[in-house]
């Protein structure tokens, strides 16, 4: 696996990618894995607001973005969201990880379809 889509929002896509791959996009962040600033994870990690107090984030080692595969969402409040957002950057991580190896570096970039 080259990279790993994070989220897709209507003509772009966010996109993970280990330290040393050639990326295509603009760079968002650039650096240690669990460095990432949590509002650049609620950005691009792939969320929906269900109302005030309810969320659904994607488990990315169950779901994928593919339309013809099924996406597994984590449902989560308010109160839980900066810890199932951390969960759910983890999977997407570990992810990468089976596909490429140990990582310490990520590179995440934006990418215009």
């Amino acid at each position: 696996m080259k990279y790993l889509v994070l989220k897709k929002w209507r003509n772009f896509e966010w996109r993970l990618y280990p330290e040393n791959s050639i990326c295509e996009g603009q760079v968002i962040y650039k650096g240690h894995k669990m460095g990432i600033d949590s509002n650049l994870l609620l950005e691009t990690i792939d969320l929906k607001v269900n109302n005030a107090n309810t969320f659904e984030i994607l488990n990315y080692n169950e779901g994928v973005l593919h339309e013809n595969r099924k996406k597994v969402w984590i449902k989560t409040d308010k109160n839980k969201l900066v810890k199932t957002l951390n969960d759910s950057w983890n999977s997407a991580l570990e992810k990468l990880e089976s596909e490429n190896g140990k990582l310490k570096k990520i590179i995440i970039t934006k990418i215009f379809l």
